[in-house]
């Protein structure tokens, strides 16, 4: 409108003049022989031109140059078209115009390289980690099988004997069987009668059985037999030798050692009262066969 307002002042001064009637200045006579110009008349009656610029009708104001300089209230009643920020072409996924009818093209995006690294990334870690753990895991059962199967050897091969010098080995010498230690007999209970001997036999002699050429005499055997009261258990010792556990009450096969010439016998029994022996002396009276 501004620009309307400039271009009609110009407009107005290339009109042409009109000439001035010189009726209208003071002083002048009329003539009544003259008559009036019709072509001078209607210039006459054309009003002259005023200034435009007054005449202008007062434009509105002027356009603001920046949304600084507009009011309030003219930048409160602009609308606001969301779409047309929309409609801005995106210089990366602007599309091109569809004509009527022809197919729709899918929307492109731009992907960045960085984004194309990180899920390959993503992608490597998510089949790389599961393998890995696969293998691992069936390899760990692989050798548990197999220890299992072959008794501790993983590969099943047979294991190399241990290597023994033997040379260097010294043999072990035998080693003596300890003798048996009299048990010693528990404290006597005065409450409990001491074990007695109520019967006793034994042989007084024996004759040795005469050797042949080249071997050794033979040990003579007997029978030694004793009843006893209030005994638990007895013993029969040779010579002051080891004693031999026996029945309370019962026979023990004694034996003579050939050559010896007499042989001693303790026969002792035990209770919980105390102890009770009988010896007897065994004496060698020849030799027969």
């Amino acid at each position: 409108m501004s620009d309307d307002a400039d271009r009609k002042p110009q407009d107005d001064d290339e009109a042409e003049p009109v000439a001035e009637d010189p009726s209208d200045e003071p002083g002048a006579e009329e003539d009544p022989a003259e008559e009036p110009d019709p072509e001078a008349g209607e210039r006459h009656e054309e009003p002259e031109p005023e200034d435009s610029e007054a005449n202008a009708e007062p434009d509105a104001d002027p356009e603001p140059d920046s949304d600084t300089e507009r009011e309030p209230a003219e930048r409160d009643a602009e609308p606001e078209d969301p779409a047309a920020e929309l409609e801005e072409p995106d210089a990366v996924t602007a599309e091109p115009p569809l004509l009527l009818g022809a197919p729709a093209v899918p929307r492109r995006t731009m992907v960045t390289s960085e984004a194309l690294e990180s899920d390959t990334k993503r992608l490597n870690l998510d089949w790389v980690v599961p393998t890995i753990a696969i293998v691992v895991i069936a390899a760990l059962l692989w050798l548990t099988i197999l220890w299992t199967m072959n008794g501790g050897n993983f590969f099943g091969f047979p294991s190399l004997p241990e290597r023994t010098d033997t040379a260097a080995t010294p043999t072990a010498s035998p080693t003596p069987s300890p003798t048996p230690t009299p048990t010693e007999a528990p404290a006597p209970d005065p409450s409990v009668a001491a074990p007695t001997f109520i019967s006793f036999g034994a042989p007084t002699s024996v004759s040795c059985i005469a050797p042949s050429e080249g071997e050794e005499v033979a040990a003579v055997a007997f029978a030694l037999s004793w009843g006893s009261l209030d005994a638990e258990s007895a013993t029969v010792s040779i010579d002051g030798g080891p004693p031999a556990q026996a029945d309370a009450t019962g026979a023990f096969a004694a034996t003579y050692p050939c050559p010896a010439a007499t042989a001693s016998y303790v026969v002792t029994l035990e209770g919980r009262g105390g102890t009770a022996s009988r010896t007897v002396t065994v004496a060698n009276v020849g030799y027969t066969g």
